[in-house]
């Protein structure tokens, strides 16, 4: 790969890590909107978590879980490195011209061979999966607000933004990293 393909390469896996830093960022944010209480939210309620299947609190802790899940879903899709393989060999050979690249970049890669293509385009799964994780671990920090506006206790709320930082945590981006054991050899010979 030349440095053109390089470095275009390399940027967009920066907006990778921004991304990551704003979105947990963010969960930290809500925690302090929690503990300043800027919500107005009223004293917590003894029923938030009844015995009631509809209560506000049962609902918000299955949205919780729908979206750690999915999360998880998204996160192991780029972990599984047959699969990406598959996704690799399967990957259309065209360009995309919609990208968000300059026209000197656009050339590069038209230029540059199906091989570099296909691997950009995967790149791009890879990257959307990503987001797709760490706003599904967002949702966690978004239902502690709402959940603090109808009552919750802080506590839970902590609870629910910490899970959503761990897990933003855990699910760091290592794009390079599943590049690298794409282009090992064996995988993918002509790139």
């Amino acid at each position: 790969m030349n440095e053109e393909l390089k470095k275009i390469f390399q940027q967009g896996n920066m907006v990778v890590y921004i991304l990551w830093g704003a979105l947990t960022f963010s969960q930290l944010i809500y925690a302090f909107l929690i503990y300043m209480k800027l919500l107005g939210a009223p004293e917590p309620s003894p029923d938030f978590f009844s015995g009631n299947l509809l209560s506000i609190g049962n609902i918000m802790i299955l949205v919780c879980l729908v979206a750690a899940l999915l999360s998880a879903f998204f996160f192991n899709k780029n972990r599984d490195v047959a699969g990406l393989e598959q996704e690799l060999k399967s990957m259309s050979t065209s360009l995309d011209p919609n990208h968000q690249m300059t026209p000197g970049q656009f050339e590069a890669l038209k230029n540059s061979g199906p091989e570099i293509i296909k691997y950009f385009n995967l790149r791009g799964r890879i990257l959307t999966r990503y987001i797709l994780s760490w706003a599904m671990n967002e949702i966690l920090a978004i239902c502690a607000i709402v959940g603090t506006m109808f009552g919750m206790e802080k506590i839970h709320a902590y609870s629910f933004v910490a899970t959503g930082i761990a897990l933003n945590f855990l699910m760091f981006p290592k794009v390079k990293e599943h590049m690298e054991r794409l282009l090992r050899p064996g995988v993918n010979q002509t790139v």
